[in-house]
């Protein structure tokens, strides 16, 4: 679940999960963020160009202020997000991040 931005700018990010009937709450840092997405480049087979744009979306970024971001036209980012979509077998942005976090 992605709760917002840190005082640093990075993402904060939490995982909730429930145990025996517990709740349980488990927060990550933007390291841990970093590490699950390079993990994730590498089970899923991301191109560098895709895992930048996968990692701009995780940060919270829409799709123009991720292609802004990188300096790519529409249609490149267009082009990542369904390629992205077609190796994870995910359809949505949501989706995406949820899949990409819970690597590692």
């Amino acid at each position: 679940m992605v709760l917002g931005e840190t005082d640093e700018g990075g993402v904060a990010v939490c995982v909730l999960f429930v145990r025996d009937g517990l709740t349980f709450v488990e927060t990550q840092s933007d390291r841990d963020i970093k590490d699950r997405l390079s993990i994730a480049k590498s089970v899923f087979g991301l191109s560098e160009g895709q895992m930048l744009l996968a990692h701009r979306i995780v940060k919270g970024d829409n799709l123009i202020t991720a292609l802004e971001t990188l300096n790519i036209s529409i249609n490149t980012a267009r082009t990542h997000l369904s390629r992205i979509y077609a190796k994870t077998g995910i359809n949505s942005q949501t989706s995406l991040v949820r899949t990409l976090l819970s690597v590692g």
